[in-house]
Formats: structure tokens, C-alpha cells, sequence
């Protein structure tokens, strides 16, 4: 299905997959597809909205820290492309010169860490053939909601909702309704891969409680455990004040976010209660109850 051809549900998005909606500041399934994936690569992978970032910096963290200094690489942690499929920015002409998250990618010395959002069959082709470590973060389903519904309004380069309401029925809806499918598809698709070597699943929710604990879990599965004193570093340059005032402050980020907006909003566990009606509630719970028979392990317990 062209963009053409492809009726979204709000302006400046189009399907680039049949079924599943994008933005338009992604880079093509045919591109991805292409992708040529490393042997060392680390992959991350979420549903928007779970942690992409905030995981990101952690694993850029912990694979540039050098242990003389006792710092990180700045360059590499404050690269904005962070998912491989950002870009390019064809309806945007002053990010246009930023290129492509495909050519940053393929620009980048080894080790690298490649975002994704995409379900397992719209991966790099080699991704299913070299088989890469991989991060799957996994976040409260109904607070992803709301952090994507504000998301649109953040973001420039997105559409903008027309109603909680509105943003809600199509969240439940899922393919071809809201951007990258349906959360519960996405969960499902990638639980197939949950125990599987070279695989690591965790909880957004974990490492709001104890950073410290999961950020180890990283490093260990990276194969690059750490002290306590180097730990520090990464608890550092990872917290969120510190990357709320990186995105207020850098100027690239001001191409992306709207003014007076914040991409880094609250990053707090619960906030869908101050946002889903008693109605919303139960109509929500009815649908996961229903989506996730069969995947008891996964779900969270509202």
C-alpha cells in the first residue's frame, strides 16, 4: 500500500507496510530490510514509549565508558538517532540535512546499539541470521498509552491525535490504527525470542525501581561487568534529570520538539490513572485479558 493509498488516521503518517502505520519520518521496510547488520551489534528493541532512549544511553553508556577516565563517549551518547528507522525527513526540509539513522548507523565504528520499534519480521534481514544480543523493554501497557498519545503533541515531526478519547479507541484497535501496530501483536511477536540465548527481557518498571540493579543486568549480558565507582558513571549520565535537560538543551532536538513541549515528559509508573476514565478502565482490562490468553508471564497486574 503506497502513501497514496493509505487513510491514517491523522495527518503525517502513512503506511509503508500493509497494515501497520508509520510515520513519515521513517525510513522504508525495503531499507531496513537491506540493513547490514554486525556481528558485536546490539539491538534494542521496544514499543515507542517503553524506554527506547532511557535504554539506549544505558547500553551507549556501558559500551564507551572508559575506565582511565572515567567517563562516557558524549558524541555517541547525545546522537540523537537512536532507532534505525528514523528518517528520512522527506516533509521536513530543515531536518532534511540530517539524513538518515541508516547512514549514522553505517557511518559508526563498532560496537554499535541499533533501536528498533518494528515487530521480528520487518528486521533486518541479517538480524535473523547473525542473530545479535538483544534488549527487549517491556513497559505497563497503559502507561504507554498515554506517554504516546502526549508523544504526538511533543513531537514535530508526528501527527497530532484528535482526543484522548479518540487516541484511546485507536491504541486498542491497534495495526493500521496507531503508529508501529499494535502493542499486544508486538509483545507477542517478541516473546517468541524471550529465553532464547543472546536475549535479554526487562521491565520498564524495574529500572525505574532500582537503576542500579538493571543497568548490572546489562553490563553483565554485554559481557562487561562493572564496579560500583564505574556504575556511578552510568547512573550519572542516565538519570533523568540529566536527560530531560540534554533534550531542552540541545539544539538538534529543537528541530524535533514542539515549543514549550518536553520529549522526556514524566518517565513515572502509574500516571494512566490520572488519564483513563472508570469506562476506559474496564474497557481496557477486557481487551488485554483477551489479548494476552495464553501469555499469563507477561502481564502486568493493574
Amino acid at each position: 500500500m503506497s502513501a497514496e493509498e493509505a487513510k491514517p488516521p491523522w495527518n503525517h503518517s502513512y503506511y509503508m507496510w500493509p497494515g501497520y502505520l508509520m510515520p513519515t519520518s521513517s525510513n522504508t521496510v525495503k531499507n531496513i530490510t537491506h540493513f547490514e547488520v554486525r556481528d558485536d551489534d546490539v539491538f534494542i528493541v521496544t514499543y515507542p514509549r517503553s524506554g527506547t532512549y532511557w535504554t539506549t544511553r544505558v547500553v551507549r553508556a556501558i559500551m564507551t565508558l572508559n575506565k582511565s577516565t572515567m567517563d562516557v563517549n558524549h558524541e555517541i551518547m547525545n546522537n540523537l538517532f537512536f532507532t534505525l528507522h528514523w528518517g528520512p525527513f522527506h516533509n521536513f526540509p530543515d531536518l532534511i540535512k540530517l539524513g538518515s539513522a541508516i547512514d549514522r548507523y553505517n557511518e559508526r565504528s563498532s560496537p554499535r546499539e541499533i533501536g528498533l520499534h518494528l515487530l521480528p519480521k520487518l528486521l533486518p534481514t541479517q538480524y535473523h541470521e547473525k542473530k545479535p544480543q538483544t534488549v527487549y523493554i517491556q513497559r505497563n501497557p497503559k502507561d504507554v498509552a498515554v506517554s504516546c498519545y502526549f508523544m504526538h503533541f511533543a513531537c514535530a515531526i508526528l501527527g497530532k491525535p484528535n482526543s484522548w478519547d479518540h487516541y484511546f479507541t485507536e491504541f486498542l484497535n491497534g495495526n493500521g490504527n496507531v503508529e508501529f501496530g499494535s502493542y499486544f501483536e508486538h509483545i507477542k511477536q517478541w516473546s517468541k525470542y524471550k529465553n532464547e540465548p543472546g536475549y535479554l527481557w526487562i521491565k520498564y518498571e524495574d529500572m525505574v525501581k532500582d537503576p542500579r540493579k538493571i543497568y548490572h543486568r546489562i553490563a553483565h549480558f554485554l559481557e562487561r561487568p562493572m564496579t560500583d565507582e564505574e556504575m556511578d558513571v552510568v547512573i550519572r549520565v542516565c538519570d533523568f534529570k540529566y536527560m530531560q535537560d540534554f533534550f531542552l538543551s540541545d539544539p538538534v532536538a529543537q528541530y524535533f520538539i514542539e515549543k514549550d513541549e518536553k520529549y522526556m515528559r514524566r518517565g513515572k509508573v502509574g500516571d494512566w490513572k490520572k488519564y483513563f476514565t472508570v469506562a476506559q478502565n474496564e474497557a481496557f482490562d477486557k481487551v488485554y485479558c483477551e489479548e494476552m490468553k495464553g501469555y499469563e508471564e507477561l502481564k502486568y497486574d493493574f
